[in-house]
């Protein structure tokens, strides 16, 4: 299967004059999803963003996989998501969408689908990247 929501978000970020470092399609295994994010903990990589994963099925694994390693939970970032997903779609309410810290990137585990996607994007573009700032200890002027 094709990963839209993927390509989304790389085009979304790099419009936004990101660099996108890596994309990897990943299958719904926690092991493997944890795998992956550790690396690029690891590698340095900023920002990490998943998709897929974050609904009711028994194959939505990605919170599970990941919440457990969050240093911290970045809940307004979460319900900003939510509140914008929801004035779309009340089905918005049913996501385990997330995120956090793990080391020193920032994670956000979105919904799959390209709706989701989209919107995440109208939310988290240019606000997310003052965290940058303010975790590298630039305060909060910018």
């Amino acid at each position: 299967s094709v990963d839209r929501s993927g390509a989304t978000l790389q085009q979304g970020f790099e419009a936004a004059g990101c660099t996108v470092c890596d994309m990897q399609v990943i299958a719904d295994n926690q092991e493997e999803i944890i795998a992956m994010v550790e690396h690029w903990v690891a590698e340095g990589i900023e920002l990490i963003i998943t998709t897929g994963g974050t609904g009711l099925g028994a194959r939505d694994v990605t919170i599970d996989a990941l919440l457990p390693r969050f240093t911290r939970r970045l809940t307004g970032v979460e319900q900003a998501l939510l509140q914008w997903g929801q004035g779309k779609t009340r089905r918005a309410m049913l996501s385990r969408l997330a995120a956090g810290t793990i080391g020193n990137s920032l994670v956000i585990c979105l919904p799959g689908s390209t709706g989701a996607v989209r919107d995440a994007l109208e939310v988290l573009i240019p606000t997310i990247f003052h965290a940058f700032q303010m975790m590298h200890g630039e305060g909060h002027n910018a």
